[in-house]
């Protein structure tokens, strides 16, 4: 379903800029195509307000689609993901008091699980993004940033460390950072790389886990590459990509090795 409200602002958002991009998904081990992501965002004075993402099967059919509000928070962002496929669906939302909590649905057969979470020092799906830029100086002077990751999924956030790999590459017009489960809990589970464009900070690869499941609704586990930088594009582009219609992958499986991180039960609840 598509919000009101972010419609509503996509029609009427003359005011700022619009960029657009596109990455390829590709499974780790035989490079095969697994899908597309295409971004386009909403910048006013330089900060993000809306972000929409449409998803694609190799054959190019829309299958499933996020959209991502920064209004409440530029690293912990409203957003709501829906794949088509399943009918799965996940987000994070905010009520008018300013309490957060996040929903998660595995099936169109299932109920919607909802939980509330501790937005004080709460990072969120695209907001990762945002925080490695907000903390850029603090990660290249080789300072780890230690925060809570909201996990929809689990009804639960974990806390992440995240620090720049291999310093000694300066001069290197790539940066990357890893990141990792606090605690003993890294030991046990996988690990996510980003790397970024040193001059513009922007994404440029991301290998880890995949905020999308595969057929057997895990996580999948994807080489993302962003080969060409952001352009402008229009308030227009991103409209229709919010109302273009979802369906599944006629004869594609899509499918990786993917893990998900220990169940926490705590504080969920469920509603229809």
């Amino acid at each position: 379903m598509v919000n009101a409200w972010l419609l509503a602002a996509l029609l009427s958002a003359d005011a700022g800029q619009w960029l657009a991009w596109e990455g390829i998904a590709r499974a780790p081990d035989s490079q095969q195509v697994l899908y597309s992501e295409q971004h386009w965002l909403h910048l006013v004075n330089g900060q993000p307000l809306q972000r929409v993402v449409l998803y694609r099967c190799p054959s190019g059919a829309a299958f499933a689609r996020k959209h991502v509000d920064y209004r409440p928070s530029r690293i912990a962002p409203a957003f709501t993901l829906e794949d088509a496929r399943s009918g799965y669906r996940e987000g994070l939302a905010y009520d008018a008091d300013g309490s957060t909590w996040v929903f998660y649905r595995e099936s169109a057969n299932t109920a919607t699980e909802r939980a509330t979470l501790d937005a004080a020092t709460l990072v969120a799906d695209a907001g990762f993004d945002e925080f490695i830029r907000l903390h850029w100086e603090q990660l290249l002077a080789g300072v780890p940033q230690v925060f809570a990751f909201a996990v929809p999924a689990r009804g639960s956030s974990y806390r992440f460390s995240l620090r720049q790999v291999d310093r000694s590459q300066d001069g290197n017009p790539m940066v990357s950072f890893r990141l990792t489960l606090a605690g003993v809990l890294k030991w046990f589970a996988p690990v996510i790389e980003v790397s970024y464009h040193r001059q513009t900070r922007q994404l440029a690869r991301f290998r880890g886990l995949a905020n999308l499941r595969d057929e057997r609704g895990e996580q999948m586990q994807a080489w993302i590459d962003f080969p060409d930088p952001a352009t402008a594009s229009s308030a227009q582009a991103a409209a229709q990509a919010s109302v273009s219609v979802l369906g599944g992958c006629a004869g594609v499986v899509l499918s990786s090795s993917g893990q998900r991180p220990p169940p926490d039960t705590q504080n969920r609840s469920t509603a229809q």
